[in-house]
């Protein structure tokens, strides 16, 4: 994912686009010599796409999206919360079909019952 504010300029997503490379061509080139992965890491700036797997039952995840799906959540975490809450809504709609998204403003409405 990229900042609307750097997608919108072409220059600054260039610049973006070829150091975000850059890093990436630096970190396997560490891993082809042999460094361990939690060392090439080290080269890889902050914002570089990650891939994680949580564990949540039903409860958890109502909160995560109340947390998380909020408008004042981070940008990049709130879309990801929603593709979530998109796919949930679809395979357990008895559980969170409560919830609303918003897709406007990118949020939704319900929050974690008491």
């Amino acid at each position: 994912m990229e900042p609307k504010s750097i997608r919108e300029i072409p220059e600054a997503h260039e610049l973006l686009r070829e150091f975000m490379a850059e890093a990436k061509d630096v970190y396997c080139k560490l891993q082809e010599l042999g460094i361990n992965n939690e060392d090439a890491r080290f080269v890889l700036p902050n914002a570089v796409q990650s891939e994680i797997v949580i564990s949540a039952n039903f409860r958890q995840l109502r909160h995560i999206f109340c947390v998380r799906c909020d408008r004042h959540a981070q940008w990049e975490i709130r879309e990801v919360a929603l593709q979530m809450l998109r796919i949930m809504k679809k395979e357990a709609s008895s559980v969170f079909g409560d919830f609303e998204v918003d897709e406007e403003t990118g949020t939704t409405n319900t929050r974690f019952w008491s």
